[in-house]
This record gives structure tokens, C-alpha cells and sequence, in this order.
């Protein structure tokens, strides 16, 4: 059996062949595939989905966990930060919330001041080429993470 690929091969075919006019795609072709991912995606297990199409009861746990996780990252910041924080202190539940949320709004309010006054800080061009720095930072960290994740994470989902 000759090479598919062999220069050598009948020249009149390949020309007749290029002056085909192309094909076109069935009217049903897109969906029938939108349909298959559709099916695909219903096959995967619910941990796998996107998170809007989790249960109601996974994605109200999934606020909750998130929600105290930030509040205990914010309490045990205070709490290093600043060891005569009322978060020290005997409370109620309720202040204790109250007292999170103005740590979280402090906390904003420092943040956002400094970046500021660092802006103000900084000459033109060296703010330019800051600016320029951590786009280009954010995008090395969203390739590596889009490469790792084509490597590992999507070569299960592969059929």
C-alpha cells in the first residue's frame, strides 16, 4: 500500500480534488453536538459541574464554609494585629459578627489608602511600568494555571 502523502501520486486527482467546492454542514450538525456536551455534562458527577449546578444544600454549605473561612481570616488578622481588638473580649455572637464586618471594612479602608498614597508616591512612569508588571503577572499565573490544568485536571474528562 503507497503513502497517502507520496509526492509521486496521480497530480490530475489532487487537482480535481482542490477545485471541489467545499461542504457544507448539515443544518442539525450544531445541534446534535450542543446536545452530546449537553449529555457529557450531565454524566459528570455533581462535585465535577460548575457550582451554580450543584444542590441547594452543597451550595449554601459552599457560602457558608467560604463566608467563615474570610470571617476567621479576618478575626485572627485583627487579633494579631491589634491584641486590644474588642474581639478579645467576652461578646455576643451578634457583635462578634457586627465587629468582623467593621474589621473587613477597616481593613478595606487601610488597604485602600495605602495603594493610594503608593500611587501617589510613585512617578508616572515607574507606576506604568508597575501596572505593566502585574498584568504581565497575571497572565504568566493564568497560563501556568490554564497549562496545569490541561495536563491533570481535564485528561479524566477526555472520551
Amino acid at each position: 500500500m503507497s503513502d497517502p502523502f507520496e509526492p509521486n501520486e496521480d497530480a490530475t486527482l489532487h487537482e480535481v480534488l482542490r477545485q471541489l467546492p467545499p461542504l457544507k454542514a448539515p443544518d442539525s450538525l450544531a445541534p446534535r453536538v450542543m446536545q452530546a456536551i449537553a449529555m457529557r455534562q450531565a454524566r459528570l458527577p455533581w462535585w465535577r459541574q460548575p457550582a451554580q449546578d450543584w444542590p441547594l444544600p452543597a451550595r449554601a454549605a459552599l457560602i457558608v464554609v467560604s463566608l467563615s473561612l474570610v470571617i476567621a481570616v479576618f478575626r485572627w488578622l485583627e487579633s494579631n494585629l491589634n491584641p486590644l481588638s474588642p474581639l478579645n473580649s467576652a461578646s455576643s455572637p451578634t457583635q462578634d459578627l457586627w465587629s468582623a464586618f467593621d474589621t473587613v471594612r477597616n481593613l478595606a479602608r487601610v488597604m485602600t489608602e495605602a495603594c493610594l498614597s503608593l500611587l501617589r508616591a510613585l512617578p508616572t512612569a515607574m507606576g506604568w511600568m508597575f501596572g505593566a508588571s502585574i498584568i504581565a503577572a497575571y497572565a504568566a499565573c493564568m497560563s501556568v494555571g490554564g497549562w496545569v490544568y490541561r495536563q491533570w485536571a481535564a485528561q479524566g474528562q477526555e472520551q
